[in-house]
């Protein structure tokens, strides 16, 4: 506890210089270690509404191999999906980018919500912090390479830094991007990975023309950060609401846009 005061206690930069060193480690060592899994009773129980979404996405065979928070948080992804996209005509094949992943855990109820719209997409997944040890010595990776597993689609997963990945895709999907400092430093990274204006440009070369970026932020401070950095770029906003799903509770609403990249 004294050592998180002190941490927290310290200027932004000494806390950015102390974050680079510790993340430089991480991604020197870059930390795998195989074996983990997951795994749900049958009969896990979820309120009625996060029931009935269980239900329409026939998602208890997967949701089953995900521990119960995940399972849940599955569900919430599922809704929010349907809020954004659900009118959305996709394709029948597409390239589906998921920067700031984290330990790709969205990807179950991503590969659900495409392949019931009738769309056989690829996922690749990109996580600066890739190699960061989790609860039971498990790192992010170890953790994506799991979810990976449960289905042989061709999806991957890279521990990469996007403002300097490149991989054309149809869509983009985005949950918290770092747009300020704070939430980075207290994730643990340095400041510099929370660039709005960055994350715009990293946005607009990884879509292709006419392609789709569905970002949430945690909140409309971030949104307005971004909309400022979004000035004079090719996102254009197709739709924007503040969702909050009714079984799944955020501290703040999510502030969700659907963007699409316009020619020059």
């Amino acid at each position: 506890m004294l050592c998180f005061w002190l941490f927290c206690s310290m200027p932004d930069r000494l806390r950015s210089l102390w974050n680079f060193i510790w993340f430089a480690i991480r991604n020197v060592i870059k930390f795998r270690r195989g074996g983990y899994t997951e795994s749900s009773p049958a009969n896990t129980p979820f309120v009625p509404e996060a029931e009935e979404f269980n239900k329409r996405y026939e998602f208890s065979p997967v949701g089953q191999k995900l521990f119960p928070r995940h399972w849940i948080r599955s569900l919430a992804t599922l809704w929010c999906l349907e809020q954004m996209l659900g009118d959305v005509k996709f394709p029948a094949k597409m390239e589906v980018l998921e920067p700031c992943c984290q330990d790709f855990s969205r990807l179950p109820a991503l590969r659900t919500f495409f392949s019931k719209a009738g769309c056989h997409a690829r996922f690749t997944g990109v996580e600066i912090d890739a190699y960061v040890p989790l609860s039971g010595f498990h790192s992010r990776w170890d953790h994506a390479d799991y979810y990976l597993s449960l289905n042989d689609d061709g999806s991957e997963y890279h521990g990469a830094d996007f403002f300097k990945f490149l991989l054309p895709s149809e869509m983009i999907i985005c949950f918290y991007p770092f747009i300020s400092s704070a939430p980075a430093l207290a994730w643990g990274m340095p400041a510099h990975v929370a660039n709005a204006k960055k994350w715009v440009e990293s946005f607009e070369h990884n879509l292709k023309p006419g392609g789709l970026a569905l970002v949430i932020h945690q909140g409309d401070w971030e949104e307005k950060d971004f909309d400022r950095a979004r000035v004079g770029s090719h996102l254009v906003v197709e739709k924007r609401r503040a969702l909050q799903c009714p079984f799944f509770q955020t501290k703040h609403p999510m502030h969700a846009t659907l963007y699409r990249k316009v020619s020059q």
